[in-house]
């Protein structure tokens, strides 16, 4: 998938082999976090650079606490579900 911030051009340069083999990663692995923040604030980024060892995660943190919360209550009423049933 290509990058909004790359065009036509750049992504072809991107996808040519070098010396016979493929380009490793994504482009949004390499970009420095400058460019990412001065694209992002022109809107035309939908990427994440790696600069801290992996991608991002496109949520925020309050709404990824808010998952587990809720993957946690409905794993435990699961639980307790199975409980009275066994114990009926």
């Amino acid at each position: 998938m290509k990058p909004a911030c790359m065009t036509d051009d750049e992504w072809a340069d991107w996808n040519e082999p070098i010396l016979g083999r493929r380009p490793g990663g994504h482009p949004c692995f390499d970009c420095p976090l400058d460019f990412h923040r001065e694209q992002r604030a022109a809107g035309t980024c939908d990427g994440f650079p790696r600069h801290d060892g992996g991608r991002r995660p496109t949520y925020q943190p309050e709404e990824a606490t808010a998952r587990r919360r809720q993957s946690w209550r409905e794993s435990n009423a699961r639980i307790r579900a199975r409980r009275r049933g066994v114990a009926a």
